[in-house]
């Protein structure tokens, strides 16, 4: 195998994914080299005077690891057939073991891609998880670390707040309410469907789904805009949305409740004892997809989240104990 290659890894993406590119190189910078369509187009494209061969060689023999941003149209707009192209010549010529493909929709892979280098857990693990695939899939083939220059610091210094005004106007306007309101109604489906699918293998789990139509009608989800819960005989959780707005999310979250028991939305003052509770804020990553972030846990996409807490339920009593926030103290 090759051992000195210009970038330890190259990413091919389509244009609308160009911020998550950018976010890999950042969460790479300080290790390993990356190559980054319209960031080094310039640089590459001035050492040859064929723009297509100079793009087809970053994948074809520049770059130890590539890595595929699969989505819908991907292998057809821009340079991405080009790369496609190189990314097979090289399979086939050296094997596969310098690919990492990731799937950001729900968009098929090529046939010819192994399913064996099809990354799947970009919804569950996020950015955090696809950075820290890349590096070990990297450093598994010799990848060199990188110093990283002034330059590189101060564009990702101004990317970071550009990211951060773009968080704060997203969490103050109406487009950004609507979008964790739809959310919202995709982790309710969600978690509906994950409690059927556990009774269909354990039924001795006795798990229930329930969905408040109208949180006015029960003392237990006063003030919130929506709740809806799973529970069992032995343990339950309850989510709450609880926005102080109709049309911004400023000071918005989703209070998480767990019970020892069966909860009850019609429980006045009896029902089962309280485990603890946390408050989940909602916001947007990198790849400008709808996330909820808990103090002391990465940010969980809406599917994610539902899976940390069915876990916790189906795995007993927490080992550590939520903590009840002073935001949602007087809010059960």
């Amino acid at each position: 195998m090759k051992s000195e290659f210009t970038y330890e890894v190259a990413v091919t993406f389509l244009s609308e994914h160009k911020a998550i590119a950018l976010r890999i190189k950042d969460g790479l910078v300080d290790r390993l080299s990356t190559f980054v369509y319209e960031r080094e187009q310039p640089t590459v494209v001035g050492t040859n005077t064929d723009g297509v061969e100079a793009f087809s060689s970053v994948f074809r023999h520049d770059s130890r690891v590539c890595v595929i941003l699969h989505s819908d149209g991907w292998g057809k707009a821009g340079y991405t057939h080009i790369e496609e192209a190189a990314i097979k010549e090289r399979a086939l010529e050296s094997g596969w073991d310098f690919l990492v493909v990731v799937c950001l929709d729900d968009a098929v892979p090529p046939k010819w891609i192994p399913t064996t280098k099809i990354w799947y857990g970009f919804k569950q693990y996020g950015l955090d998880g696809l950075i820290a695939t890349i590096d070990n899939r990297a450093t598994e083939l010799g990848g060199r670390p990188k110093a990283d220059s002034v330059l590189e610091r101060a564009a990702r210094a101004q990317r970071e707040r550009d990211f951060a005004e773009e968080k704060q106007l997203f969490g103050s306007s109406i487009e950004g309410f609507q979008r964790v309101t739809e959310n919202l109604t995709s982790m309710e489906n969600s978690l509906y469907e994950r409690v059927a699918a556990l009774n269909e293998v354990s039924p001795s789990l006795g798990l229930s789904f329930l969905c408040l139509k109208d949180p006015h009608l029960s003392f237990s989800a006063a003030g919130s805009k929506k709740s809806f819960a799973a529970v069992s005989n032995q343990w339950s959780f309850v989510l709450y949305w609880q926005p102080p707005y109709s049309n911004r999310l400023d000071q918005a979250g989703l209070l998480i409740v767990e019970w020892a028991g069966r909860f009850s939305y019609n429980g006045l003052g009896g029902g089962p004892p309280e485990l603890g509770s946390l408050s989940a804020t909602p916001t947007i990553d990198y790849a400008r997809q709808v996330v909820w972030e808990i103090p002391g846990e990465k940010p969980f996409t809406s599917a994610a989240l539902i899976e940390f807490l069915l876990t916790r339920l189906i795995d007993g009593p927490p080992k550590a104990p939520l903590l009840l926030t002073s935001a949602f103290d007087n809010a059960i």
